[in-house]
């Protein structure tokens, strides 16, 4: 969908009347539409490393960077943050959403990747995850092949209908052409 993949990005749209059959009676003027969307980062670090080194506690921050005339709240984040090399069993998951009012869903992770939903991030809002990691080969270093990553839609509960001409159309699935934007496109 590069046509919206610019925040902030304005493009142009019109629409036709139609009534009982007769079709094109009128046609609109083109107008400006804004297309807006989150913009979502997520930074990682390793903090509370054991000098023996047998562990260390693993920080992710997830943060919704937009501003509020240019972006949008994220909805149905995805956080993933498989463990590299020298590191094994996850821990001790705890969630800060500070303010935010999102909910954290860890269901997903295993011993060896966190994996879990966040139902949403409003503009400027931040949200904390950390665990705790064993340290299996401290020789290895601490620095992850797999950086952590974030996942995310702009539309609250997924992809709607629309209706065209008397038709409902279902929008396509996330990050395709005709579906919602997603943090992977």
């Amino acid at each position: 969908v590069t046509g919206n993949q610019d925040t902030a990005s304005d493009l142009t749209a019109n629409f036709t009347v139609n009534i009982d059959g007769n079709n094109d009676l009128l046609t609109s003027n083109d107008v400006s539409v804004e297309v807006i969307e989150p913009e979502v980062s997520i930074s990682k670090r390793f903090t509370n490393v054991n000098p023996g080194g047998s562990t260390a506690t693993v920080e992710l921050v997830i943060t919704n960077t937009g501003t509020a005339t240019a972006n949008m709240s994220a909805f149905d984040l995805r956080v993933e943050d498989a463990l590299g090399t020298g590191l094994d069993t996850i821990s001790n998951i705890q969630f800060s959403a500070g303010s935010t009012g999102a909910v954290w869903d860890a269901s997903l992770s295993t011993v060896s990747k966190l994996d879990g939903t966040i139902d949403h991030l409003d503009v400027g809002e931040s949200v904390t995850i950390t665990y705790d990691v064993n340290i299996s080969n401290p020789s290895s270093g601490l620095i992850s092949a797999d950086e952590a990553q974030v996942t995310w839609q702009s539309i609250d509960g997924g992809p709607a209908s629309m209706t065209d001409g008397g038709d409902t159309d279902t929008a396509g699935s996330a990050g395709t052409p005709t579906g919602e934007r997603t943090g992977e496109d």
